[in-house]
């Protein structure tokens, strides 16, 4: 007994292999060292392997199995694992938020803005946000703020996401407007004039800066007031034109005080005397003379006829009244600014002001009494400063201005800061969202809103420290930073992730009673501390019997942390059988006889059996079963049978069909015809050549004959139905006839002729509704001869209306053809008389003197009416709106003409006047002055250059002036005003303004943190690194208690570019002293990014087989760096090196200057090429016949196609029909197997399948006749007689008569005869339709009927 061989081979793999790729790739091509094994025999052949190396891997973990066989089929299985991790080098995309645009009211620092945050999207699915500069709902201050917020993925991948909130101010607030207070002046009384007044004119304050003055309607010095009250108003326009009046009242009153007497009237004295008259001699004065103020003697003298005189005295005293009060004036409203006191303070200032003054026609006056006193302190808000004078006559007035005292913040907010927190996380991680409880501030104002903040709760945050950073602003727009860090810690719970290999499958011979051996590849384990130990395996791989049956292998690992985690695989020993079944009773092959065309038969057979020796055989497979339709021709049954081992074995005989031809040709002819012809001339004969489709046959041995047809194509049919008969037969002379009828119609479809009227035109006067018509009817002409009027619309003298009419007659043929006859008749209304035009009234237009120009008018343009309704404009001298007119007079003329062309004309006058509207200009006015005083001396004098005003129409006279050169004024900004007037009174206001400023010249102390330095990664190709950096701003104080910051170079957290750049801040005092302090932040860039593989494709060429390789030359990889170069380092090949067959890895080492390496590796495979395609083998034509009109398809099977090839295996790659499984139409159809070898070669062949129609149901009898009898007289012999014929339909097509016995109107003998009529279907199948005739002859009686 020979020796007998258990031991398998032992298999070995190489070590797992791990590769990284970018994240949803999917997958990537990896080469690896194939497994192999070896065997104490010596030989081991590769029986199965699940991947071949280069092939594609998808991501994850992929086992690759290699199972191999010794002589004895002894096998063995090993397997390696291939893993491929994404890695997520990509950053988020940003989905930006739109710039916001907010208003505010101008003055206000600021406001809250609430916006849509931005969003990121990443390939990995999820971008966490991770810091953000600003929060919905935050305050943002005048101007323009970036608001950035930064996206991560779980890779640590950044994007920045950016936009601008712009604040602006918005005015809406109109200027503040100040008149002076009410104005009182006397006017001697019964003086019957109007009296000059000044006033120091209306300012106006506005929260932009600029008040304009918009209107007066008085001015000062140059207004004369009546007695009575005036209301005088002022309007002032901010740079938003928001508008703002005040006005004020000058009261007129007449008084005597002044007037130095009056005139008096008195009753005269008179005298008497004894002896005669008494005669005034002289007096005084007399009545209603003037008398002066103060007190006056008035004497009359008498004298008598002696010469006596008398004197009569009495005084008139005249007294002043003064009822006039005294007129004051104040100064303007004074502001002043201070500090915000601490809270709960009262604030306030000392202010010098220059006091309110009075005067008083009296020449004196006395201050009675004032609410404050130059120096004094006043609180915080608007106090009025009241001053009361009067005169000596007690008359009193009182004045007031306004001192405005303001607090200004200058003073940041106070911090109320968060802790730092410590968070952890699992080991490998990112990051985490972290929840914190958010800083506060307070401020001497009561508020601090938040303006900003880096990170919000609920964030996410990277691993190492943080810094989260809130910025507070008060309501004066000072801020300060409140700053905290966040600590992210990596701490490892998670055990390790072990990874065994797939469960081990052995066999042994069945029956042995033995155990294997079994190798396997080690279980390994990886874990996020990078280092997993082996703790303990149940068995070890190569040094372990297994028994039949299945046995659990556990391995456990362990990490630093003493996390463990266990993994286990199954090892099964199974007993095989290598010897195959045995056949048992394979029948003989069988051979059977079928009709031509049938194309096969079912068989009927008793199946082969298998015997095994280690159990049961099973039918695993059969290419046919007893009763199967089995197609004309040899075919192979095969039986395959398999036992429990899988040992299988094939029982195989042969099935020969022969077909034996005995069906008629199959005949085909076209649908029916129908041709139309023009009816013919009268008498002639209708018809036309005809060509058509001849009538066709196809029989299943391949050839048929025609025998016979009736007409041909091209042959002229005649009107009517005409048959078109033809017969076929087979070479076994089996013959079928088939049939179609043309048809020829005589169609009349020429319309009649239309003999037409002319058009028909009358007039009448205008305003005739219209009039009668008479004229000549149209007629028709038809080629059958006949045109009959159908219808007529008017008829000749009917009443036509004015326009025009149209007049149709309709005529028709017998066919029913029409045609229509029209023509017009118009009636036309005739106008003579002219339109009546509208002209407008003259214009009279001004134009600025000296324009030199001409002036554009507009008008409402003239019109005219007409009796037609219509009048159109033909001509007009000007046009309104696109002339321009000269000064003077110009003569414009319009002309209108109506549809009959009768025309009209009107006209107008255009004066243009020469006015100036234009006010003066101003020249030489001075710029504005500044002049600094020492602090506390409240003003000084000023001397100026006064303005001058020029005119273009004449001279500009000064009309008022607020100042002049050498008045003093106060600390703070004067406007100083002057008017002027013109000729037209247009006037001009001519205004600068005079500061006079108490210096402060110590500038603020400034103070900076240290200077900072950050690292950032070198940036991609070339960019401009950079990354945004958050620091303690600068501060500064000054000895006056307030500091502004004018400007800053940067802000917190805005990006600084590599480098060291410089921060700048300058601050001033409220006095303008500045200050700049700085200092310096440096952003260094640091390489640790490996370079970048540009690799090459992998490379593939073919030899012929046999040989060993060839030298190859490849395109070389090349490598990027973000900083620009990229080194080789080494080479494991070079372009033009031998390569033997199978596939070989080439990698290139490439290095950056910062020693960072990137290996690029790609394959060059030697593939021995097999070039000859398969041969295959198709079944022979196939014909199969179905019922005629069964609408349907016929299932077809025949014997599938086969196919060899030199490497052993031909694989079906497509076919177009299937076996048993397709439906085949009427006709020929192509059947195309194609096969494919392993190398891809291709090879096809095709048979046709022909599905013929055919009737074998007879034609069936209609119409035969009753059997009939007729009687004759004796010894006539028979009769002629004359019946309906029968007829014959068939359910394939016509049928024809083939044969009769006898015809209508034949002679009958006398006796029983037999009448046949015979006709055929196309199929060639027959039916006899019969019925009798009786002839009987008789005696006849003729009968005399007498009358009597």
């Amino acid at each position: 007994m020979g020796t007998v061989d258990r031991i398998p081979p032992v298999c070995e793999c190489g070590e797992d292999i791990t590769r990284t790729i970018p994240l949803n790739v999917g997958g990537a091509s990896i080469v690896f060292t194939e497994c192999t094994a070896t065997d104490n025999s010596g030989t081991v052949s590769l029986e199965n392997r699940s991947h071949a190396p280069g092939q594609r891997f998808t991501t994850g973990t992929t086992e690759v199995m290699y199972e191999f066989s010794d002589p004895s089929n002894n096998r063995v299985s090993c397997s390696i694992r291939i893993s491929v991790i994404e890695v997520d080098d990509v950053p988020p995309v940003c989905i930006p938020s739109n710039d916001v645009t907010e208003t505010i009211d101008l003055g206000q620092f600021g406001r809250t803005v609430t916006f849509p945050e931005p969003r990121a999207t990443d390939n990995s699915g999820t971008a966490n946000l991770q810091s953000r500069s600003h929060s919905p709902g935050a305050f943002f201050q005048v101007g323009s703020t970036e608001v950035c917020y930064i996206f991560a993925d779980e890779a640590g991948n950044s994007a920045d996401c950016c936009f601008n909130i712009n604040i602006i101010e918005v005015d809406t607030v109109p200027p503040n407007p100040n008149c002076p207070r009410d104005v009182a002046r006397t006017t001697a009384c019964n003086s019957g004039g109007t009296i000059e007044v000044t006033w120091q004119p209306a300012t106006a304050t506005d929260n932009s800066g600029t008040a304009n003055l918009v209107s007066q309607s008085h001015r000062p010095g140059q207004s004369f007031f009546p007695v009575g009250q005036t209301t005088v108003t002022y309007t002032f326009s901010d740079p938003s034109d928001n508008r703002a009046s005040c006005d004020f009242v000058v009261t007129v009153t007449e008084v005597s005080l002044g007037a130095g007497g009056t005139t008096i009237n008195y009753n005269e004295p008179r005298a008497t005397d004894d002896c005669g008259p008494a005669t005034l001699q002289s007096r005084s004065h007399a009545p209603g003379e003037f008398f002066n103020t103060g007190r006056t003697s008035v004497i009359y003298i008498f004298v008598d006829g002696s010469g006596n005189t008398v004197s009569c005295a009495f005084n008139v005293q005249v007294n002043e009244v003064d009822r006039d009060p005294p007129v004051c004036e104040c100064g303007e409203d004074i502001t002043r600014t201070i500090p915000l006191p601490q809270v709960g303070g009262v604030g306030g200032t000392n202010i010098v002001f220059t006091e309110c003054t009075a005067t008083d026609n009296s020449g004196t006056v006395s201050l009675e009494d004032r609410s404050h006193t130059p120096g004094q302190r006043f609180t915080t808000g608007t106090t009025e400063v009241m001053y009361e004078f009067s005169d000596p006559s007690n008359n009193r007035v009182s004045c007031s201005f306004r001192i405005t005292v303001i607090e200004v913040d200058d003073q940041p907010p106070v911090c109320i800061p968060t802790n730092d927190v410590t968070e952890t996380i699992d080991l490998g991680q990112f990051g985490r969202t972290v929840t914190f409880p958010e800083p506060r501030a307070t401020d001497n104002s009561g508020t601090a809103n938040l303006q900003s903040r880096s990170h919000t709760p609920g964030v996410f945050f990277q691993v190492g420290s943080t810094d989260v950073c809130y910025t507070f602003a008060d309501p004066a727009g000072n801020t300060v930073d409140c700053c905290f860090q966040i600590t992210i810690i990596e701490v490892d719970t998670v055990p390790p992730n072990p990874n065994c290999p797939r469960d081990v499958a052995r066999t042994t011979a069945c029956n042995s009673g033995g155990t294997v051996e079994v190798t396997w590849q080690p279980a390994t384990a990886t874990d996020n501390s990078g280092t997993a130990n082996l703790v303990s395996q149940s068995h070890r791989s190569g040094q372990s019997f297994f028994p039949v049956g299945q046995t659990t292998v556990t391995y456990t690992f362990s990490d630093p942390s003493n996390n463990r985690a266990s993994c286990d695989f199954v090892v099964t020993v199974t007993e095989i059988d290598p010897v195959p079944p045995q056949c048992t009773n394979t029948p003989q092959d069988i051979t059977r006889e079928v009709s031509l065309g049938a194309g096969g038969t079912t068989i009927n057979y008793n199946e082969p059996r298998a015997t095994d020796d280690c159990g049961p055989a099973t039918l695993q497979s059969r290419s046919h079963a007893p009763g199967e339709f089995f197609n004309t021709g040899r075919t192979s049954v095969i039986y395959i049978f398999v036992d429990g081992s899988g040992n299988t074995v094939s029982c195989a005989f042969n099935v020969q069909v022969n077909e034996v031809d005995r069906d008629p040709p199959v005949c085909e002819c076209g649908e029916d015809i129908t041709r139309t012809i023009p009816l013919p001339q009268v008498g002639g004969v209708g018809g036309t050549n005809i060509v058509f489709t001849e009538c066709t046959a196809t029989d299943n041995s391949g050839t048929v004959s025609l025998e016979d047809r009736s007409h041909t194509p091209g042959q002229r049919f005649t009107t009517g139905t005409t048959e078109v008969m033809y017969e076929f037969s087979d070479p076994s002379n089996n013959r079928v006839s088939c049939s179609f009828r043309i048809t020829v119609i005589e169609v009349d479809d020429q319309p009649p002729v239309c003999i037409p009227t002319n058009d028909v035109t009358e007039t009448i006067d205008l305003g005739q509704f219209g009039r009668t018509v008479t004229f000549p009817e149209p007629r028709a002409t038809d080629n059958s001869g006949t045109a009959n009027l159908q219808s007529s619309s008017p008829t000749p003298g009917v009443f036509f209306q004015v326009g025009s009419t149209d007049v149709c007659y309709t005529f028709a043929d017998p066919a029913g053809n029409t045609v229509d006859c029209c023509f017009q008749i118009t009636i036309i209304e005739v106008d003579t008389v002219p339109p009546n035009p509208n002209c407008p009234r003259d214009v009279a237009r001004t134009t600025a003197c000296n324009s030199g120009g001409t002036v554009e008018v507009t008008w409402q343009p003239a019109t005219a009416t007409d009796n037609s309704g219509t009048a159109n404009l033909v001509s007009q001298s000007h046009r309104s709106g696109q002339s321009f007119f000269p000064v003077g007079q110009t003569t414009v003329t319009y002309t209108f003409s109506d549809p009959s062309n009768n025309r009209a004309s009107c006209d107008f006058v255009v004066t243009v006047t020469e006015i100036d509207p234009v006010p003066p200009q101003c020249t030489n006015t001075p710029q504005d002055i500044t002049r600094e005083v020492p602090l506390g001396t409240g003003g000084t004098t000023i001397n100026y250059n006064e303005p001058r005003a020029t005119d273009d129409c004449g001279p500009a006279t000064l009309q008022s002036r607020s100042h002049a050169p050498g008045d003093f004024f106060n600390t703070g900004r004067t406007s100083v005003t002057y008017i002027f007037v013109d000729g037209s009174g247009n006037t001009v206001s001519c205004a600068f303004n005079v500061q006079v400023n108490e210096v402060d010249r110590v500038p603020p102390v400034c103070e900076c943190g240290e200077d900072i330095t950050r690292t950032i990664p070198l940036p991609q190709g070339g960019g401009v690194g950079g990354t945004t950096v958050r620091f303690t701003e600068c501060t500064a104080t000054d000895n006056s208690g307030t500091v502004s910051r004018e400007e800053r170079s940067h802000a917190p957290g805005q990006r600084f570019t590599t480098g060291t750049t410089e921060v700048m801040y300058e601050f001033s005092d409220p006095s303008n002293n500045r200050v700049s302090c700085s200092f310096r932040i440096t952003v260094i860039e640091v390489d640790d990014e490996p370079p970048v593989c540009i690799p090459s494709n992998d490379v593939t060429e073919t030899i012929d087989l046999g040989q060993f390789g060839r030298t190859v030359t490849f395109p070389e990889p090349r490598a990027t760096d973000n900083s620009g170069t990229a080194n080789l380092q080494s080479r494991s090949h070079t372009p033009g090196a031998f390569f033997q067959v199978g596939p070989t890895d080439v990698c290139y080492t490439f290095a950056d200057q910062a020693g960072n390496t990137v290996d690029c590796c790609f394959q060059i495979t030697i593939i021995e090429v097999d070039t000859v395609p398969p041969n295959p083998n198709c079944p022979r034509d196939v014909a199969r016949t179905t019922a005629c009109n069964s609408g349907g398809t016929v299932d077809v099977t025949w014997q599938p196609a086969t196919a060899t090839d030199n490497s052993g295996t031909a694989t079906l790659v497509s076919q177009s029909h299937r076996s048993g499984q397709s439906f085949f139409p009427v006709g020929q159809t192509t059947v195309t197997y194609t096969f494919s070898d392993p190398s891809s070669n291709r090879a096809s062949c095709d048979f046709v399948v022909t599905v013929t129609e055919i009737d074998p149901v007879p034609p069936q009898c209609t119409n035969t006749p009753q059997d009939i009898t007729r009687e004759v007289p004796l010894g006539t012999g028979g009769t002629t007689v004359n019946y309906n014929e029968p007829i014959a339909t068939d359910d394939c097509g016509p049928a024809t008569l083939q044969s009769r016995s006898h015809a209508p109107g034949d002679f009958f003998n006398t006796g029983r005869t037999s009448v046949t009529y015979t006709f055929v279907d196309g199929s060639g199948n027959t039916v006899s339709c019969a019925f009798n005739v009786q002839v009987n002859e008789g005696r006849f009686t003729t009968c005399i009927l007498h009358r009597y």
